[in-house]
């Protein structure tokens, strides 16, 4: 993980995501954040090389699923 960490996420949350090959989460002013992943999360947006774009909340109740 690199900085610009949400605090809103656990210990818990932030090893599922690590786990997941989720290499850089960061705050954005608009409230999406990047994502780089291997294309399991639905409801993003797509910019650019193979970064993709997710709300905060979206991410979070997407991990509570699966923990």
């Amino acid at each position: 993980m690199k900085t610009g960490m949400i605090k809103a996420f656990s210990a818990t949350e932030i090893a599922w995501l690590e786990g997941k090959h989720i290499t850089t989460i960061m705050k954005n002013r608009s409230k999406y954040i990047p994502v780089r992943i291997d294309n399991s999360i639905t409801r993003t947006k797509e910019r650019g090389f193979g970064i993709k774009y997710i709300r905060v909340d979206d991410l979070q109740k997407y991990i509570r699923q699966y923990l």
